[in-house]
């Protein structure tokens, strides 16, 4: 049974998923819970991975820093009836609710490609920027897990689209292709 406080945090990720209407500013693309340590988090994500399974919404990977936080996952898994399997190397995918490290994320390819109905993330801040502000790889594996394309795959598919940009001193000619770019993003 879950504390009360997870049980507002599970309703209130399944109202964001399920419910509210996306708009532009608010895409509905998922949720981040910052609550402090020892609130409760792992719980709150299985609540509400226990609540996709209901819906029927059963494949779901979890992404932790290490293979104790993947033991724990699978641990308190058990005490909320959601069977969480851990990933045995980097060409494993599991069935169902999968638990699997960062460093796997980023090498395995075939995790990647695999169509998910959740992915939740254990210690989020190491998605991050390292310490220069540049992209890690986890970001980049982040994009490919979930589907979404980064800037620089965008990028490429918007020059695949409309070609590659023009000088930037050529106003009038950038502006048009300033114009094209975001039109082709839209049929993206």
């Amino acid at each position: 049974m879950l504390l009360p406080q997870q049980q507002e945090d599970v309703l209130k990720a399944e109202r964001r998923f399920f419910v509210q209407e996306p708009t532009a500013e608010d895409p509905r693309k998922g949720v981040l819970f910052t609550n402090g340590t020892g609130t409760g988090k792992t719980f709150t994500g299985l609540g509400i991975i226990k609540r996709f399974e209901m819906m029927g919404k059963n494949r779901v990977l979890i992404v932790v820093p290490n293979q104790q936080k993947m033991a724990d996952w699978k641990s308190e898994g058990e005490r909320v009836m959601v069977r969480v399997r851990p990933l045995k190397d980097t060409q494993d995918v599991g069935e169902d609710v999968v638990v699997t490290t960062y460093a796997n994320m980023r090498e395995n390819w075939k995790l990647q490609a695999e169509p998910w109905d959740l992915v939740v993330y254990d210690e989020s801040h190491y998605l991050g920027s390292n310490a220069q502000g540049e992209q890690t790889a986890n970001i980049a594996a982040h994009e490919m897990v979930t589907n979404k394309p980064g800037w620089r795959q965008m990028k490429k598919w918007i020059m695949a689209e409309i070609g590659p940009p023009p000088p930037w001193e050529d106003k009038t000619a950038t502006a048009r292709y300033e114009n094209e770019a975001e039109q082709a993003w839209k049929r993206i």
